[in-house]
This record gives C-alpha cells, sequence and structure tokens, in this order.
C-alpha cells in the first residue's frame, strides 16, 4: 500500500516527457521527416502550455500540428496555406516560435530522427486481440496502483505494443515498473489472466 500511496501521491506521477509526447498523438506520416518536424512541434507546445500555464490544446491542437510537419512551412506566408491556422498566424510570436522550430527541424540531420516508429497500419485481428488484452492488464494494474490507466499508457501505446514496439512511454521509468514489466512478462508466456470466482473480477497469474 505504501508503494502504491507514494505513486499516486508524487507529481513526477503525472509529469511527461517534452520530447515523447508525440507518441499520444496518430500520427499519418509516411515520412520520418515528417515524424521529425511533429515530435519537435508537439515538444515545444507541451513547454508552452506549461510555461503559460494551459491545456495544450490551448495553444495549438493536434489538428495543426499534423499540418504544419506535412507542410513544414519556413516562412510566414507559407504557413498561410495550413488550413487550421488563421491568417497572418505566422506572424505573431507563436507562429514565429513555430517556424523556428520547423528550420531547427529540418536542419536535424537524419541520425536524429525517431528511428523505432513506423507509419502506423492496419492491426490485424491479432493485434486487435493484442491490444484489448493489454487493455486489461493496464486496467488491472492501474486499480492496483490507484492510477488511472490513461495516465499509464494511451491507446496508441497500446496498439504500438501489439504491432512489436517496445519504444513507447509506458516502457519506461515507473510506468515499466507497474505495467511495461508485465506486459514483457505477458509476451514471454510468463504471464496469464484468469477469473477470480470470489472477487468475481479478472487477476494476474505469473507463471
Amino acid at each position: 500500500m505504501a508503494q502504491e500511496l507514494e505513486i499516486q501521491n508524487n507529481p513526477r506521477t503525472y509529469e511527461t516527457d517534452d520530447n515523447e509526447v508525440w507518441h499520444k498523438v496518430k500520427i499519418p506520416f509516411k515520412k520520418q521527416i515528417q515524424t521529425h518536424i511533429f515530435s519537435k512541434l508537439c515538444a515545444w507546445r507541451e513547454r508552452t502550455a506549461k510555461t503559460k500555464n494551459r491545456p495544450r490544446k490551448y495553444i495549438l491542437k493536434d489538428d495543426a500540428l499534423i499540418e504544419l510537419a506535412i507542410i513544414a512551412p519556413t516562412t510566414a506566408d507559407e504557413m498561410d496555406k495550413c488550413r487550421n491556422l488563421s491568417k497572418g498566424f505566422g506572424k505573431n510570436s507563436l507562429g514565429v516560435e513555430i517556424l523556428d522550430v520547423i528550420q531547427k527541424a529540418l536542419s536535424d540531420p537524419p541520425e536524429m530522427y525517431p528511428q523505432n516508429w513506423k507509419p502506423p497500419k492496419s492491426l490485424t485481428a491479432t493485434q486487435h486481440t493484442l491490444v484489448d488484452l493489454y487493455r486489461l492488464l493496464l486496467s488491472i494494474q492501474g486499480a492496483a496502483f490507484e492510477v488511472a490507466p490513461r495516465i499509464i499508457a494511451s491507446t496508441d501505446d497500446l496498439q504500438q505494443l501489439a504491432c512489436g514496439n517496445n519504444d513507447v512511454m509506458c516502457m519506461k521509468g515507473w510506468r515499466r515498473e507497474i505495467f511495461g514489466e508485465k506486459v514483457l512478462l505477458f509476451k514471454q508466456g510468463k504471464l496469464s489472466f484468469r477469473f477470480n470466482p470470489n472477487t468475481r473480477k479478472p487477476e494476474l497469474k505469473e507463471d
């Protein structure tokens, strides 16, 4: 119980890594450079939201960031082509900051691009089943540690895990300790689910 309370009351439980928040958004990109620009824009938005003490979507919505990453404008005039931004947005303070982020991202070498992420594909029937099982595992662990499941892992995290990609936020830090390690055991065939007739709830069994 002490460990559960420590996790729940620790402010770090609710902190996010600015450079990792892009994993939470469904990304339709086919080019790594677009993914790289998007990751940098997400990190910028996260920092700006914290500085201004505002919700991240108050700064700029996901759709706008996705469009910016695809168009990759480097001037205010080019930014006017973005349908999700108001006319002249590139000339205000946020617009200037965004242009700077994009220009720096474009100048980065390919070695700095996200290497382990792959464009999303339609999940197979087996992968959909895995997502459901990971969601059940997430629910059990969230209840055990009294932490909201959405704080531990996003739907995109679960889908990436189902596709064999372990380079996601829920496999790092405290999230790995309370959820990621169980995922690894499950993948190794060392963890299973069973129904407890006494509590009438599903539970985990380590083999």
